[in-house]
């Protein structure tokens, strides 16, 4: 009898399965999943950029500041600011922050600029993430002079005009399309070449950047405000709009020294653009980068 029990735990031990082998090769680490739309590369701080296919010294770098937005937002609004690569700009879309747009629960989760109701800080630490990216795109660059444009949406336009008419980021000129009066231009503020652009079918918007226009006329601030047909949502002719804008405040292309470009704008005298204050690298750039 024993014997044959011994047998049978014999038996059964040649069946088991023998326990999986340990790994041994490098422990595999998960990638956070990028939230770039197609066509533009993951770049620092959560932010996407896209490259033109041939760049030179001067190749100017336009910032795009989204509307607000949930998931993965417009397929249509990334593809349209895309088109500026297309253009010869190299593009950075940095991306706001979830939570920013809680005045109506059905935006909380959505991704935002800062408002008025933003503490100064909050605001300085949205900019200061945008930094690492610059430099980056910058040192992907040919070595030069790469101009610095902004363009804001809805959302973004309102931070967009915020940036410009205080002095908070750098720029050789500025688009607001779609958004309205954050702040009155603060004193002291050296003016940023501006122009608005309106939908015609955006009353509500609309009226809001006319009291931003009053504005900047009350403060003697340099500007253009373009109304063009259609709705509210950007289009890639809001974009073309805005790269023929920024090439007439070059004084070089702007022989004339006025805004002409249809669209139901209202061209007003375009004074030289200065260029932006060069910033110093992040700290933690690799030394021996090049711009």
């Amino acid at each position: 009898m024993r014997s044959t029990l011994l047998l049978a735990a014999l038996l059964l031990a040649g069946c088991a399965k023998p326990p999986p082998a340990k790994p041994t090769g490098p422990a595999v680490v998960a990638t956070p999943e990028s939230w770039c739309p197609e066509g533009f590369e993951p770049g620092a701080n959560n932010t996407c950029f896209a490259l033109p296919r041939t760049t030179n010294p001067k190749t100017p770098i336009l910032l795009y500041l989204h509307g607000m937005f949930s998931g993965q937002g417009s397929s249509d609004e990334w593809s349209n600011v895309r088109y500026a690569s297309d253009k010869g700009f190299a593009v950075i879309l940095p991306r706001g922050r979830r939570g920013m747009c809680a005045w109506k629960a059905e935006a909380k989760d959505a991704y935002c600029w800062p408002g008025e109701t933003e503490e100064a800080a909050d605001i300085e630490s949205v900019i200061a993430e945008w930094e690492k990216v610059l430099w980056q795109v910058e040192a992907l660059l040919e070595p030069g002079t790469h101009k610095r444009y902004v363009v804001g949406y809805a959302n973004g336009g309102y931070f967009a005009n915020h940036l410009a008419t205080q002095g908070a980021f750098p720029a050789a000129a500025y688009v607001v399309i779609g958004g309205g009066e954050l702040h009155p231009p603060k004193q002291g503020v050296k003016p940023a070449q501006l122009l608005l652009v309106t939908a015609e079918h955006d009353p509500a918007e609309g009226q809001k950047m006319v009291d931003l226009r009053a504005s900047l006329e009350k403060a003697g601030w340099l500007h253009a405000r373009c109304t063009r047909p259609g709705e509210r949502a950007l289009s890639k002719d809001d974009i073309d709009l805005a790269l023929r804008f920024f090439q007439k405040t070059d004084p070089k292309d702007n022989r004339d020294a006025k805004v002409t470009m249809g669209l139901g704008c209202e061209g007003l005298s375009v004074a030289q653009a200065g260029d932006p204050t060069p910033a110093k690298p992040p700290k933690d750039v690799a030394k021996g980068q090049k711009k």
